[in-house]
């Protein structure tokens, strides 16, 4: 229903949540919120209310998939 509420229907994740999902620790999520870093990419966009803070599932997704690397430096020339 809360979710209903703000309009959409997925489900926000908490912070340790999104931590099992992505496979880091809280304390590294926290960093990239501060610093705007995660790797080479901005980190996973995330919804601060007050103090709390989550993440869409589809959010981490798409940060998942941005974080795509080549699997030898020779695949670094076929890259559309």
């Amino acid at each position: 229903m809360k979710d209903t509420i703000l309009g959409t229907t997925e489900h926000l994740l908490t912070e340790s949540e999104a931590s099992e999902i992505l496979g880091f620790s809280k304390n590294t999520l926290r960093a990239w919120r501060v610093s705007g870093r995660g790797f080479e990419n901005p980190p996973p966009q995330f919804i601060k209310c007050g103090r709390a803070v989550r993440y869409r599932l589809s959010d981490l997704k798409k940060w998942m998939d941005s974080q795509v690397t080549f699997q030898s430096t020779s695949d670094q020339g076929d890259a559309a």
